[in-house]
């Protein structure tokens, strides 16, 4: 970890965010931007995949430090998490950052605010109003590329 450190002080983020000579994996660039900066990239959070029969939604999304605060809003209503929890990602025997994961009712007009700041989201349509003639529906499941713990 000293080494890493130490190199990492010669490593500009630019370098870190466009590097991709090698087909660098998304989690050690996300790990080593942890490392230098103490956080992680600002990114959508990821809602998806449903689980219709309990009427519930995943969403996740990474921190480094301490967790945010959290607030979702489902509808304009204010929910809680039926099921949550924080997945540290290790590397080199340390924490490099945390993926947190919960799941929420389902409805329309997912809102997911962290740290006051309401985040935006991609992923799964939770729920569209809309005729089956104009193409509505429940669409697309949407996943990122996955990360090694």
């Amino acid at each position: 970890m000293e080494n890493l450190a130490a190199i990492l002080e010669y490593v500009s983020v630019e370098a870190i965010e466009e590097f991709d000579a090698s087909g660098m994996q998304r989690w050690i660039r996300v790990s080593l931007m942890a490392r230098k900066t103490g956080t992680v990239p600002r990114e959508p959070v990821l809602v998806g995949p449903r689980d219709p029969a309990r009427g519930l939604v995943r969403v996740r999304y990474e921190f480094a430090g301490a967790r945010p605060s959290e607030r979702f809003t489902v509808a304009g209503r204010e929910v809680e998490p039926v099921h949550a929890k924080d997945r540290a990602l290790v590397h080199f025997d340390t924490v490099s950052y945390t993926e947190r994961i919960v799941w929420l009712p389902e409805g329309r007009d997912l809102a997911v605010t962290l740290d006051g700041a309401e985040r935006d989201h991609q992923g799964s349509v939770v729920h569209v109003e809309a005729a089956p003639e104009a193409g509505g529906g429940i669409g697309r499941e949407g996943e990122r590329e996955g990360h090694a713990a």
